[in-house]
């Protein structure tokens, strides 16, 4: 009877290795036909109201302080558009990230 799991085992793995394979094949064929990859920059505009000063708090605090606390705010000017590659590993790095965030080279190729 052991020997009989171990060969369901080894059937189960080599099977998932089987797909993982053919996944990864047709992520590979998709991404060809799609040509280049698109990024957005979204830049929104948030207006808060408050009784005091909001001081220097975190983007996660404010909208705390909107959901549950003592603020009202809401979004008011939102402006989205596609940039390319190279823009975006421009623009990951000057907000503190980096390109291979998005699987880019710090020219705005893809890595892979």
């Amino acid at each position: 009877m052991p020997q009989d799991k171990q060969s369901l085992e080894e059937i189960g793995k080599e099977s998932g290795e089987a797909l993982k394979a053919e996944l990864e094949s047709a992520n590979k064929k998709s991404e060809s036909h799609e040509g280049p990859r698109k990024f957005y920059v979204t830049d929104i505009s948030l207006r808060v109201l408050s009784e005091g000063p909001l001081g220097d708090i975190s983007l996660k605090q404010i909208v705390y302080e909107i959901d549950e606390g003592d603020c009202v705010g809401a979004t008011r000017n939102r402006k989205e558009r596609e940039v390319s590659g190279k823009v975006m590993a421009r623009l990951l790095e000057e907000l503190g990230s980096e390109p291979g965030f998005f699987q880019l080279d710090s020219n705005g190729k893809d890595q892979g």
